[in-house]
C-alpha cells in the first residue's frame, strides 16, 4: 500500500467488506489472489503510477504486455512452474493461480480491464517464482 493514501481504517473497512470469510467458527477472513488483484483495480489503491511501474518491471527483460503473455502462454507458464518445482514451492496455491490465468487467456475478448487483471496476476506470480528459486 502506498504511504499517505490510505488510512489504516480505511484499508480495514475494504477487507472486512470484501474478504470471505474461511472460517465460520473464528470468522477468520482472506482474500483469495484474485479478489485482490479486483479490489486493488476497483479502489484504485495503489497510484497509476506505482502501478505501471510495477507492470513494467525494473529492468528491460521484464517487461511484457498482455498480448505476449497470451501469445506465449504455454512457454511463460511452463517457466513459472519450473521456478515453484525448483524453489519446492509449487503448492495447490499456485497451481490454482497459473490455472486460472491460463483460462483467463483463453478467452476469445477480453475488455480492457481483465487484460490489465492478468497482466497483474502475471506479474506478482512472475514476481513470487523468482523468489521461489532465490530462497
Amino acid at each position: 500500500m502506498e504511504k499517505g493514501k490510505w488510512t489504516f481504517a480505511e484499508v480495514r473497512k475494504i477487507f472486512i467488506e470484501e474478504s470471505d470469510c474461511i472460517a465460520p467458527l473464528t470468522n477468520e477472513k482472506a482474500l483469495s489472489f484474485d479478489k485482490f488483484i479486483d479490489i486493488s483495480i476497483d479502489f484504485n489503491l495503489f497510484s497509476e503510477q506505482k502501478t505501471q511501474e510495477f507492470l513494467q518491471g525494473s529492468i528491460a527483460e521484464d517487461l511484457v504486455s498482455f498480448e505476449d503473455i497470451k501469445e506465449h502462454s504455454k512457454e511463460r507458464f511452463d517457466l513459472l512452474k519450473l521456478r515453484f518445482i525448483k524453489g519446492k514451492n509449487y503448492t495447490s496455491h499456485f497451481k490454482r493461480i497459473i490455472d486460472n490465468l491460463e483460462a483467463k487467456l483463453k478467452k476469445p475478448t477480453m475488455d480492457e480491464r481483465n487484460k490489465r487483471i492478468v497482466l497483474m496476476s502475471y506479474r506478482l506470480v512472475d514476481e513470487e517464482s523468482k523468489m521461489a528459486v532465490v530462497e
